[in-house]
C-alpha cells in the first residue's frame, strides 16, 4: 500500500511539475515594472553650463512689466482653423486650439505644441506609460498648453495630419502614397505662420516645443524659421526611426527579463523582430509602396524620415535659438541616454540638458503618480525657469544665402 501511494505521489508530481515554472512565469508577468531600480540606474541632470547670456534689460518670454516679472494670468480658449503649406492626402486646413492668455495688454510671445508619433489630437490624450496606464487618461497638451498660457503665452495646440478621426472627410478619400513624415514639420511651419500674423503674437518671438517625435521635428523647424526664439526638446531623440521603435521594444523586452518575465519578454522581442525585418529591407533593393510597418506608412516615407533624423545632430549644433533639452530617468520610450547624445551633438551652442528623476515619456512622475496624472512639477519649474532666461526680441540673425536646408526644407526668410 505505501509502495502504491509512492508512487501514485510520483505520477501526481511528475505532472504538476511542467506547472510550476508556467505558474511562477505568470505570476512574473503580472507584476508591474520596477520602475525605481530603473530610476536608480541614472544620475538626475541639471546642467545650464552651455547658456548664453540674454541681452540686459530685455524681458524672458514669460515676463512683463518694467520690472520684468514673471506673468500669472488666467486664459480663454478658441477654435481655430489655419492653412496647411501645401495641399496633400487632402489636406489643405489644420485645426486646433488657442490658448490666449488674458493679460498682459498687446502682443505676446507664442508657442507651438508639436506631437508624438501616432494619430494625435490636439489634446495629445495618453491613457498611461507603457509600463502602465493612469486611472484616468492625461491629455498631455491640454496640460502643457494651460501652464504657458498661464504664463502669458499665446499658445497654439492642432490635430495632427495623421488623426483619422480628427480628418474623418479627408481620410474617407485620403492618397497614403503622397504621405512624407517632413509635413509634421511643414504643418508646424504653417502653425507659426498663422501665429505670426495674429495681432496679438509677438511674432518674432516664438517657441517651438516637440514632444517625443515632435521633440526630434523640434530642431528642423527652428532651423527653418528665423521667427523661432527658442527650442524645446521634450523626450525628444537624435537617431533614426527604426534605431528608435526596435531599440524602445528591446530594452523594455531586457527590462521585462530581468524580472523574469518571460513571456512579456518573448512577446517584446516578436515585436521587435518584426519591425526590425521590415525597416532592414532599407538597406537593401526595395519597393517604396511596401507598407510592411502598417498604417498606410510605406518604405520611401521611411527611408526619406531616416534620412531626416539623420541631420539631427548637424542641426542641434547649427541652431541659432537656446535649446531646452529634457527626458526623464523612467522614460521607458526614448531612452535617458538620449540627453547624453543631445549634449554631444550640440557642441557647446547655447543649450541647456535636463534628466529628472521619476519622470517618466509622458512628462509625468510614473513612479508617484498623481490622481488625477499630472505633468512633473520639476520639468514645469525648470521649463519656465528657461523660457524666462530667454529674453525678446532675439537679436537679427545674418541672412544666409543657399535657398534650402539640408533637409530640404525651405531656409529661415
Amino acid at each position: 500500500m505505501r509502495r502504491e501511494l509512492a508512487w501514485a505521489g510520483l505520477g501526481i508530481a511528475a505532472l504538476l511539475t511542467p506547472l510550476v515554472p508556467l505558474g511562477v512565469f505568470s505570476i512574473t508577468a503580472a507584476l508591474p515594472t520596477d520602475l525605481e531600480a530603473i530610476d536608480a540606474r541614472y544620475e538626475p541632470l541639471e546642467n545650464r553650463s552651455q547658456r548664453v547670456p540674454s541681452t540686459p534689460g530685455a524681458c524672458g518670454l514669460n515676463e512683463a512689466g518694467p520690472a520684468c516679472t514673471r506673468v500669472e494670468t488666467s486664459f480663454k480658449t478658441k477654435e481655430v482653423s489655419y492653412p496647411t503649406r501645401e495641399t496633400v492626402m487632402g489636406l489643405s486646413t489644420l485645426n486646433g486650439t488657442l490658448y490666449l492668455p488674458d493679460a498682459p495688454d498687446g502682443r505676446r510671445p507664442a508657442a507651438i505644441l508639436v506631437h508624438g508619433s501616432g494619430p494625435q489630437s490636439r489634446h495629445a490624450l495618453t491613457p498611461g506609460e507603457i509600463t502602465g496606464a493612469y486611472d484616468k487618461p492625461l491629455a498631455v497638451f491640454d496640460a502643457l498648453a494651460a501652464d504657458l498660457a498661464g504664463q502669458g503665452l499665446v499658445v497654439l495646440t492642432y490635430d495632427k495630419r495623421a488623426c483619422a478621426q480628427c480628418y474623418p472627410e479627408i481620410y474617407e478619400n485620403a492618397d497614403f502614397s503622397d504621405f512624407r513624415f517632413q509635413l509634421f514639420v511643414e504643418d508646424a511651419l504653417a502653425g507659426i505662420d498663422y501665429l505670426a500674423s495674429r495681432d496679438d503674437v509677438h511674432g518674432d518671438a516664438i517657441v517651438v516645443l516637440g514632444h517625443s517625435q515632435g521633440g526630434g521635428f523640434a530642431p528642423h523647424i527652428a532651423a527653418a524659421d528665423d521667427r523661432v526664439v527658442a527650442v524645446a526638446m521634450l523626450a525628444g531623440f537624435t537617431g533614426t526611426f527604426r534605431d528608435i521603435v526596435v531599440d524602445q521594444l528591446e530594452a523594455y523586452a531586457d527590462t521585462r527579463r530581468a524580472q523574469w518575465d518571460v513571456f512579456g519578454a518573448w512577446n517584446l522581442s516578436i515585436q521587435a523582430d518584426v519591425m526590425r525585418q521590415c525597416l532592414d529591407k532599407l538597406d537593401g533593393d526595395y519597393d517604396p509602396a511596401d507598407d510592411c510597418l502598417g498604417g498606410g506608412v510605406h518604405l520611401q516615407a521611411l527611408a526619406e524620415y531616416d534620412a531626416l533624423n539623420s541631420l539631427t545632430p548637424a542641426v542641434i549644433r547649427d541652431l541659432d535659438a537656446p535649446l531646452f533639452a529634457v527626458s526623464g530617468t523612467v522614460d521607458r520610450n526614448v531612452p535617458a541616454e538620449e540627453i547624453a547624445a543631445i549634449i554631444a551633438a550640440s557642441g557647446g551652442s547655447d543649450a541647456e540638458f535636463h534628466l529628472i528623476p521619476k519622470m517618466g515619456h509622458n512628462l509625468t512622475n510614473a513612479i508617484q503618480p498623481e490622481e488625477p496624472p499630472e505633468l512633473h512639477s520639476t520639468f514645469l519649474t525648470r521649463l519656465s525657469d528657461f523660457l524666462s532666461s530667454v529674453h525678446f526680441p532675439a537679436a537679427p540673425t545674418p541672412e544666409r544665402s543657399d535657398a534650402v536646408t539640408p533637409d530640404g526644407l525651405p531656409h529661415k526668410p
